[in-house]
């Protein structure tokens, strides 16, 4: 990899930087030279950059390319000091790129390996200052996971080296293939994860057998050769070929070359070479059969080239699975009785499932690679990955503009999160790393189950990136590298007036977040969504206002009247059927004020406020129940009334006649009495 500091290089065709201003800062303070590049630094265009307060000289800017994101944890590699190790100083986003600041590498590279080193110097300025460096990122939890070469520098004082920088873009991604460990070196380059110590300390080996013999070993064999070799004979002999080593040094490069990785050294203690030893541990998987395994035309002679083998043909590994060959290989000529045991299992599984399917298939495979190799990694479909290397491998093929790569990229995730097949691989393995196990969030699994396949894709790029900027089209010019710079390109984007009509009717207006927006607003979301989907819940129309009166309330950006203006016409339809004629009009009032305010929270409140719905429909049927029992008594007193009338006509001409005989009664009395 040519192309380092100091040494005249420029940067690779097709990774110049993108157009950006004569210069432009980062975290306020550093400024960025895009027109003056530095070559390449860790895989990286670097450029130069310069800090107007003065503290650092000698600075560069990394430019982070899309397809090849940044560490997730980059900001944790920013504390982390040691005098053999570049860190970043700072990071941040101009245009639609990212950028990492750090400091210029203190020399050359060791990329020509001409240089002699006796094993002595290799011991003091080498190994000691290369796994002391190491031993610090470990403490924290990080990896280097760039150690090659090219990226490592001799310091001028005492000519100790320094590690370039290993978190400007995917752990490993452009490291050579003699360099990495089987079980990372079969993934795709940028799926082979964050990895632990035990991938520094076999890179580190490496490195020191390459400054050893001044080449890089297995020079000019291609990667899947490489990989080959290193399953059938073992890193150490395949790395080593024929050179002949001093006793001490050929003992420290077995260690830490060993197949398995927990049989290699710590950082620790290799700082100091006591004790440097392969660590003993069961070894099954390196041993070599009696006699080989023929998987169609790829031929193997212990477990581990086995698995690779199926992996590669693996409609002849199932049908060597189901005629119960694997399991007879095992048992007579590799000698593992426990591992053929355990296929057969896997075989009866396999012939007990009601009906044969792709997908049953699959997983059968997923299965059985991870039993026949379990230091591999997570095999589906040809795609081999750690968990924790989803993301990059995500941000790599969406990067890509065909569209079947869009479409490979939303099955992959679909199968790993909708189908758990993560979770799944993950239990045949008890003593997996524990980053494994927190690689995919919870949300995500969560989010898996009820999203399509296109959407999940989305929301588990920007979940697993979290530097990623958004990729809409609307923020192809400008920083959109947060929820609260998003929502302000929006906001510049939007009319000042509405465009529609005043009250939208059903499929009208047309959604202001595309699916990159919605998805990238959602994965910087604080809270677990399950808010979001109780309020979306409301209606489709509300799923913009509801995605940006959270983000409006979470990065608290100050009032957004034009976004507020173009969701009026979309909002007001919600409350059409707001029981109560006078409630209704008030709360439409209420919703006009908090649009020219700008507060989007306040038109989500009034709109979804289901408490106050309910009081009002209570309120409603409350109103016309009385009116119908109104209705009812009116209704009864009409239909009495002929009745009352009859009645009273009769009880009068009662009180008529009455009255008149004792009328005609008192006459007849003062008759008498006169």
């Amino acid at each position: 990899m040519a192309g380092e500091a100091g040494e005249g290089c420029v940067v690779k065709a097709g990774q110049t930087a993108a157009p950006q201003p004569a210069s432009a800062l980062i975290d306020s303070r550093f400024s960025v030279l895009p027109n003056k590049p530095a070559g390449l630094f860790g895989g990286v265009p670097a450029f130069v950059a310069e800090d107007r307060r003065g503290q650092f000289a000698d600075i560069v800017a990394l430019q982070v390319q899309r397809g090849a994101p940044s560490r997730a944890r980059l900001a944790n590699y920013i504390p982390v000091r040691h005098e053999s190790l570049l860190s970043p100083i700072a990071h941040g986003s101009l245009g639609s790129d990212t950028w990492i600041i750090a400091q210029m590498p203190p020399g050359a590279s060791l990329a020509s390996l001409v240089t002699p080193w006796t094993g002595n110097a290799l011991l003091t300025h080498v190994l000691r200052p290369a796994a002391a460096a190491l031993e610090r990122l470990h403490m924290v939890g990080l990896t280097h996971r760039a150690i090659r070469p090219d990226n490592v520098y001799l310091a001028p004082a005492g000519r100790a080296i320094v590690l370039g920088p290993g978190w400007a873009a995917p752990p490993a991604m452009h490291q050579p293939a003699a360099f990495e460990a089987p079980e990372s070196l079969v993934c795709a380059p940028n799926a082979r994860g964050q990895g632990s110590y035990a991938d520094d300390v076999y890179a580190l080996g490496v490195l020191l057998l390459a400054l050893w013999r001044r080449r890089m070993p297995l020079d000019g064999v291609s990667g899947q050769d490489v990989l080959r070799r290193k399953l059938e004979l073992g890193s150490f002999a395949a790395l080593i070929e024929d050179a002949r080593l001093p006793q001490g040094f050929q003992e420290i490069l077995r260690a830490m070359l060993a197949e398995q990785p927990a049989a290699r050294p710590t950082a620790a203690s290799l700082t100091s070479l006591d004790g440097i030893h392969e660590r003993r541990v069961i070894r099954r998987t390196m041993l070599r059969a009696s006699r080989p395994i023929a998987v169609q035309e790829r031929i193997a002679w212990n477990c581990r080239s086995l698995a690779l083998a199926a992996a590669e043909q693996p409609a002849a590994a199932l049908a060597l699975l189901r005629q119960g060959l694997l399991e007879q290989w095992l048992r007579r000529h590799a000698e593992d009785s426990v591992l053929s045991g355990n296929v057969e299992e896997l075989r009866r599984l396999d012939a007990a499932a009601e009906r044969r399917t792709p997908l049953a298939d699959d997983t059968t495979m997923l299965r059985l690679v991870a039993l026949l190799d379990p230091e591999a990694p997570l095999f589906w479909r040809g795609v081999w990955l750690w968990p924790d290397g989803l993301g990059a491998l995500l941000a790599g093929m969406l990067a890509q503009p065909p569209l079947i790569e869009r479409r490979a990229a939303a099955l992959l995730v679909e199968a790993m999160l909708a189908r758990e097949m993560v979770a799944r691989w993950l239990s045949l393995q008890m003593d997996r790393p524990h980053h494994l196990l927190a690689a995919i969030p919870s949300r995500l699994a969560r989010e898996a189950q009820v999203l399509d396949a296109d959407d999940l894709c989305l929301l588990a790029l920007y979940m697993l990136n979290p530097l990623l900027p958004c990729a809409a089209p609307l923020c192809s010019k400008v920083a959109a590298a947060t929820s609260a710079e998003v929502i302000l390109v929006l906001e510049a984007a939007a009319p000042a007036v509405p465009l529609g009509p005043a009250v939208a009717t059903p499929g009208s207006v047309r959604p202001l977040l595309d699916a990159e927006m919605s998805a990238f607003l959602a994965a910087r979301a604080d809270d677990a969504g399950q808010e979001t989907r109780s309020q979306a819940a409301a209606g489709p129309e509300l799923r913009d206002l509801v995605a940006l009166a959270r983000c409006q309330r979470q990065t608290g950006c100050g009032p957004l009247p034009r976004l507020a203006t173009s969701l009026l016409s979309a909002t007001l339809p919600t409350l059409q059927d707001w029981p109560g004629a006078s409630r209704r009009e008030r709360r439409t009032q209420l919703l006009r004020a908090a649009c020219v305010q700008g507060d989007l929270q306040a038109m989500l409140d009034l709109v979804i406020d289901q408490s106050e719905r309910e009081h009002d429909g209570a309120a409603r049927e409350q109103a016309v129940q009385q009116a119908i029992l109104l209705s009812q008594t009116l209704n009864d007193e009409a239909a009495a009334a002929p009745q009352r009338q009859a009645a009273s006509r009769k009880a009068a001409q009662d009180t008529a006649s009455a009255s008149g005989l004792v009328c005609i009664m008192g006459m007849l009395l003062f008759e008498m009495l006169a």
